[in-house]
């Protein structure tokens, strides 16, 4: 099992497992508090309950974004989408001219539209982007002006994207 370590303030480490969070001190010989990923209390081998502490540990894909619990990836952000826009695999963000950011994201059911902000140097675009419930990932599909969602989105769908319908 891969084990990673994070360094937060002064002469604490926290090692992240697919089984739980452990928190310790730097220097110290004492049995290390562990808090579990689920939020039960904080233990000291041995001993009684300590302290309530939480930790959530959350590695993301490189292409999702927060999953929603219908599966079907909204809401999301326009970072999660930019993320899943500059994402290997993909010359959408090249065609886009390699945009900055993206905002005014709409999302319906597993698809989603955001445009590309405005940069003064290039036409500012809207770009598609489906969401395979299987891999929890978003990835671009099209992207232009108008008529990007066709053969993308499906029509009744596509009715709830803002720009998506031409």
């Amino acid at each position: 099992m891969k084990k990673l370590v994070l360094f937060v303030g002064v002469g604490m480490a926290f090692t992240l497992t697919a089984c739980g969070v452990t928190d310790k001190p730097a220097a110290s010989p004492a049995p290390a508090p562990t808090a579990s990923v689920a939020g039960l209390p904080a233990t000291t081998a041995g001993s009684a309950p300590t302290a309530t502490a939480t930790a959530t540990a959350t590695v993301p894909n490189p292409q999702s974004t927060v999953p929603a619990a219908s599966g079907t990836g909204c809401p999301v952000t326009a970072d999660a989408l930019m993320t899943a826009l500059k994402a290997k695999g993909s010359d959408i963000y090249t065609r886009a001219a390699s945009p900055a950011a993206l905002h005014k994201v709409s999302c319906h059911e597993k698809f989603a539209v955001a445009a590309t902000v405005p940069d003064g140097e290039h036409q500012p675009s809207r770009i598609a982007f489906g969401y395979d419930s299987a891999s929890t990932t978003w990835r671009p599909l099209n992207l232009g002006s108008s008529g990007f969602c066709a053969g993308y989105v499906p029509d009744h769908l596509a009715a709830n994207l803002a720009g998506c319908t031409s």
